[in-house]
Order: C-alpha cells, then structure tokens, then sequence
C-alpha cells in the first residue's frame, strides 16, 4: 500500500469510527434491553440473529462512504486506483474487527448463559453457525461482510457513473432473471443445492469468487467515475 492509499485508508476508518461506536452502542442497548425484559417477565425467548445488522451496516458503509470521500479525494488528487485500494483495504479491515468481535460475543454469550443455565436469550450465538468452529465462524462473518460492503460499494459506483437509471436497469434485469429460473423449474435445484451445504462456512466460500467479481467490477467503474 502506497502513501495515497494509506491516507484513503486513514481517512475512511477515521470517518468510520463515529459510526461504528453508535452502531455497536445501540446493538449493545438493543441486547440489554430485551434480556432484561425477558429475564424479568420470566417467559418467552430471545432467538434473535443479532449479527444480522452487521451485514446491513456494512451495505450501508459501501453505499455512503463512496459518495461523502471520493469527491473530497479526487479533489486532492488521489488517483483513482490509490482510492479504491484504500477503501477496500479499510473496509476489509472493519469487516475483519466486526467478524473477531461477532464471534467473541458468541463465545461469551455461549459461556454465561450455560453457567448460569439460562437457555432462553441467544441473540449472539446464531443457529447458521452452531457446527462450525470459531475460526469458521469467523471466516463466514468476514466473507459475508466483504461481500455486502463490495456490493453496496458497487451499487454506489454504478449509480454515480451512470445515473439512477442504471439501478432501474439492474433491478429489471434480476427481475426478469428470477422469472425465467421460475420458467425454467431451476429453483428447486437451486433449494436442493443449499441444502446440500453442509455448513455456514462452505456457503461463505462460495461468495469469495462474488466478491473478487463484484470487486473487480467496481475497480473498472472507478477508472471512469467522476466526483
């Protein structure tokens, strides 16, 4: 990583971090909240996928992040290329934190609640990820937060280059696309394939190659985007 992007990459966790500290303040309340709830009235049960907001969050920081700093870095005559390495590196990097720490909890929230033989609150510890390891768990964490922060990052880029028509476009095209699998009588292979997965883990292996595409197109929009 050159100087440019080490000052991208400087400049995006800075922007970030404000963010980051609200989103896991108010997922940490969220939690509080409803074990107190639960541990009070003394029935019902938190099974939430509490690391689910992850995965939108990072949606959101590919989508928001491209339109507040490409203008301010172009604008100081960071080349393009040095831009988007520094971006992807940064968000790779918080993706990487939000994983480690995703995981941790689980680990915490699996040993507290087992000491203290409380089986009704799981809002860490997801089902997707019950026969994994913890280095898988974390391996999918990371894998599933790349590739929803380098399509939301897509998503952006398209629409900066091409216009709000584009998305239409996209849109009608995996409409049309959804349509003709049904035509096809290909979704019940499609169903049958997952099922097939035996774990969490090997589906998240098969986004890596989505996310090196979804990558390699944003990298070839970027050439040609204007602030």
């Amino acid at each position: 990583m050159n100087r440019s992007s080490a000052g991208v990459f400087k400049m995006y966790l800075k922007d970030a971090r404000l963010s980051v500290i609200i989103f896991w303040s108010i997922l940490f309340a969220i939690y509080f909240l409803m074990a107190t709830v639960m541990t009070a009235v003394g029935e019902g049960e938190v099974n939430s996928a509490g690391v689910s907001p992850m995965y939108v969050y990072m949606f959101v920081s590919g989508i928001v992040g491209l339109r507040e700093s490409l203008p301010y870095a172009l604008g100081m005559n960071v080349r393009r290329k040095d831009y988007f390495y520094g971006v992807m590196i940064a968000a790779f990097s918080i993706a990487a934190c939000f994983g480690a720490f995703a995981t941790l909890l689980a680990v915490i929230e699996e040993a507290v609640t087992g000491a203290f033989d409380v089986r009704t609150i799981s809002f860490f510890r997801v089902a997707w990820f019950e026969r994994v390891s913890f280095v898988g768990e974390f391996a999918a964490h990371l894998v599933f937060l790349c590739f929803f922060f380098t399509l939301g990052f897509f998503f952006s880029l398209l629409q900066k280059r091409f216009g709000a028509i584009s998305l239409y476009a996209l849109g009608a095209l995996s409409i049309v696309a959804i349509f003709l699998m049904h035509l096809l009588g290909a979704w019940p292979s499609v169903f049958r394939w997952l099922l097939s997965l035996d774990s969490v883990l090997t589906f998240s292996l098969w986004l890596v190659p989505a996310v090196a595409v979804v990558a390699g197109a944003s990298f070839l929009l970027m050439r040609r985007v204007t602030p």
